[in-house]
């Protein structure tokens, strides 16, 4: 949140980017410049943005500039994402993956994202403080493109389909080994949604004597015979004593077909309401999948299992449930609620995608080629974080509005915000903010979105504070 022009104090996330390596420190000059105007008015478009003419083609020129990858723009970020993660106890490394979408013909390195539409995925890690959920930052990035035709289900089915190098799936499993290489002191816990319930992932935590917390989908895993009588771990988890009871606020989901050609529900739609929930937890020995070879993975791998499941739903309304796999203990009631609020954490990355595509307007940006679309990726990406983190820290009284503006902002705010306090919090200060952006106390606490809208018309004050100084 910073203004263009000349500026008295950069914001830290605009420092952060001006320590980008690419050889040339004028690039490193540029991209904090960039940022510093995208994080004034994210959802405007880089012309709007950017200001002038000139400013305006050195983005482009950056963008494309074979020096700049989205590795380089990122690499500082990165670090400074995972020195705040080491004053937590414990960080959540959250991963999922995105489509990204864009219309228009010509852009070069696009492939198909569905049956009628180009563009890219982006698979994503961010890092959440496990105590409190603050976003800290994004601390991994792959991108790629579906450029070849798709295959045909009997070519799915043939073995050599199945090679793990080159295929899509072993980005969860990837990513989990480049994030352990980095220099996070706190303990990390892997969390990933049900695409990440790969026996290949579970394998490569417990080599790097890493935790996770994923929601099951293979439930029908084959267990080692142990005289239970148990055969999956469906089995195992139905069968699992209850060790507690909570009450869950669940929001309201609308529609989402899982495609466009096959029309499913990826998950059914519902009404706010407080879900009554049992859990239970167990231990499993899941058997390594026939498809994977000795060299791969171990035998077999002890894996605990919490259940989730809603006790009398309203009529008409699907129960929730919930089947995580975890390495994390579950021997007390108090460590199977740690691995159950671990996985609601999980809901961040979904609020990520939703400030990217929204907030940051990034599907809507007129670049031509997958390269300078991936390199304006990882400058929104943490801007997108950013959002989320302001929002976390508006709800919040650990911090002093320094955290949050530089002086001069802080002037600006006063100025149209009379009654805020001599001294004020983070909380005081972005409450002040989210006012300007529409929020009605009345309200609740705010939401990234009028946040932002706040932000940019605090910007407007300060550029006309600054004029006349």
């Amino acid at each position: 949140m910073v203004v263009c022009g000349r500026m008295r104090k950069q914001q830290p996330l605009q420092k952060e980017f001006a320590r980008a390596e690419f050889g040339d420190r004028r690039l490193s000059a540029r991209l904090a410049s960039i940022v510093g105007a995208l994080s004034r008015a994210p959802s405007d478009g880089l012309p709007r943005a950017m200001r002038t003419t000139a400013a305006l083609e050195a983005t482009y020129r950056f963008v494309a500039n074979p020096k700049v990858t989205p590795a380089g723009i990122l690499e500082p970020h990165i670090t400074a994402s995972c020195a705040r993660a080491s004053r937590d106890e414990a960080v959540l490394i959250v991963q999922d993956t995105t489509e990204l979408e864009f219309f228009g013909d010509g852009r070069v390195g696009l492939g198909r994202v569905s049956t009628t539409k180009l563009g890219f995925f982006a698979h994503v890690a961010l890092a959440v403080s496990a105590g409190s959920g603050t976003p800290l930052g994004i601390v991994g990035l792959r991108t790629w493109a579906r450029t070849s035709p798709p295959k045909a289900s009997p070519a799915r089915k043939k073995y050599a389909n199945r090679v793990r190098e080159g295929k899509e799936s072993e980005r969860w499993r990837g990513l989990v080994a480049e994030i352990e290489q980095r220099p996070l002191p706190a303990r990390r816990i892997h969390v990933m949604d049900r695409e990440g319930d790969q026996f290949l992932v579970f394998a490569e935590a417990e080599r790097l004597s890493s935790n996770y917390v994923i929601r099951g989908k293979h439930l029908n895993r084959v267990l080692v015979e142990n005289g239970s009588g148990y055969y999956s771990v469906a089995d195992a988890a139905i069968a699992a004593t209850v060790v507690l009871e909570r009450e869950v606020r669940l929001a309201s989901r609308s529609k989402k077909w899982q495609s466009s050609t096959i029309k499913k529900w990826r998950n059914p739609p519902r009404s706010t309401r407080t879900a009554r929930l049992s859990v239970s937890a167990t231990t499993v020995e899941a058997k390594r999948s026939w498809a994977l070879l000795t060299s791969e993975a171990p035998a077999q791998l002890r894996i605990n299992v919490v259940r989730v499941f809603e006790l009398d739903p309203p009529g008409g309304e699907p129960p929730v449930e919930w089947v995580l796999l975890t390495n994390l203990p579950v021997a007390t009631t108090a460590d199977v609620e740690f691995v159950i609020d671990c996985y609601r954490r999980r809901w961040l990355i979904e609020e990520l995608f939703k400030a990217l595509k929204t907030g940051c307007n990034y599907e809507k940006l007129q670049l031509e080629s997958r390269k300078t679309l991936t390199n304006a990726l990882a400058v929104m990406l943490p801007i997108a974080a950013q959002m989320l983190r302001l929002r976390n820290l508006s709800r919040s009284d650990d911090a002093t509005a320094a955290h949050v503006m530089t002086t001069t902002q802080l002037a600006a705010l006063r100025a149209v915000t009379p009654t805020l306090p001599r001294h004020p919090t983070a909380r005081d200060a972005l409450l002040a903010v989210a006012a300007l952006g529409g929020h009605i106390k009345n309200n609740g606490d705010p939401g990234w979105l009028v946040l932002y809208r706040g932000w940019r018309d605090l910007m407007l004050v300060e550029l006309g504070l600054q004029a006349n100084m």
